[in-house]
C-alpha cells in the first residue's frame, strides 16, 4: 500500500490572510520541473488533518529544544510548531512532538543547515527558496517493517500528528508573524526575517488529505561480471521508486 496526497493547504489566518502555494517552482532552466505544478511535496503516512493553531518556533524539534521552551514559560501544547529538517530524523521528531501535545509540525530547510553560501539551484548546489523535502514520517528506528500489517509493533512506528514540508519562502513569511523572545544564538538561521519562539501572533490552518492506494512499483538491479569465479555482492539503494523523479 503507498500513500500519496490528495489535498495539502496551508493558511495564514491572522495576523494576516495568506493563503501559501505549496508546489515547487518550474524553471526554465529545469525542464524537469515541469511536472511540479502537478506534484505535491508530502510526507509519508502524515494523519490526515484540519487544524487551526497559533505558530511556535522550536528549532530542530527535538526534546531538548521544547525542554528549552518550556523553560522559559512557553506552553507549547496544541500549537504547530515550525521546525528546521536538519538534527534529529523526521520520526524523532514527531515522537517528540507527540509527547509534548503538539498540534502539527510544519518542516522547512534552513538555509545556514546547508553549510557555507553556495549558488542556488540550478545555478549551483544549493536549495532555492521554493523548495521542500520529501520523505517517510515511520518511527523506523522503534520497529522495522510494514506499518500497514495490523501489528502492534508495527502500527507503532506511524505518526499520530500530521506533518507537511513547506519551503524557505513559506518559512519566511511565517517567522516574520511570529514574535516573543528571540531564540538562542544556536537557533538562529539565515533567513532575513529574525527566529523568535512565539507563540504567535501568527496563527495558520493546515489541512491534509492523502489515501493508502495498492500500487506496482518498479526497481533496478544491475549484474557486473567479475574477473574471479568468486560471487560477491554488493547493493547499491536509492530512493528510484519514490517521490517525483527518485534519485540517480
Amino acid at each position: 500500500d503507498f500513500p500519496e496526497p490528495q489535498d495539502a493547504q496551508l493558511q495564514l489566518t491572522f495576523p494576516e490572510q495568506i493563503n501559501f502555494s505549496l508546489h515547487e517552482r518550474e524553471l526554465p532552466e529545469d525542464p524537469s520541473s515541469k511536472v511540479s505544478k502537478n506534484e505535491l511535496p508530502y510526507f509519508a503516512f502524515s494523519p490526515d488533518a484540519d487544524i487551526q493553531a497559533k505558530v511556535i518556533y522550536a528549532n530542530t524539534g527535538s526534546a531538548e529544544d521544547y525542554a528549552y521552551l518550556k523553560g522559559r514559560g512557553l506552553d507549547v501544547t496544541n500549537s504547530i510548531a515550525l521546525v528546521r529538517a536538519r538534527g534529529i530524523c523526521r520520526g524523532m521528531k514527531i515522537e517528540a512532538a507527540e509527547k509534548e501535545g503538539i498540534a502539527g509540525l510544519l518542516i522547512y530547510p534552513e538555509l545556514k543547515d546547508q553549510g557555507f553560501r553556495k549558488p542556488e539551484f540550478p545555478y549551483g548546489p544549493h536549495l532555492n527558496p521554493w523548495v521542500s523535502q520529501r520523505g517517510s514520517l515511520l518511527k523506523y528506528f522503534l520497529y522495522p517493517g510494514d506499518p500497514t500489517e495490523p501489528d502492534a509493533q508495527s502500527l507503532s512506528t506511524l505518526p499520530k500528528i500530521p506533518a507537511m514540508p513547506i519551503s524557505q519562502d513559506v518559512a519566511s513569511t511565517l517567522l516574520k508573524n511570529i514574535l516573543g523572545e528571540s531564540g538562542p544564538e544556536s537557533w538562529q538561521g539565515w533567513l532575513p526575517e529574525g527566529y523568535h519562539t512565539g507563540p504567535g501572533p501568527a496563527i495558520v490552518k493546515m489541512v491534509y488529505r492523502s489515501r493508502m492506494q495498492r500500487r506496482t512499483i518498479r526497481n533496478i538491479f544491475a549484474w557486473l561480471n567479475t574477473k574471479t569465479n568468486e560471487k560477491h555482492f554488493v547493493v547499491a539503494g536509492n530512493h528510484y521508486v519514490a517521490w517525483v523523479y527518485g534519485a540517480a
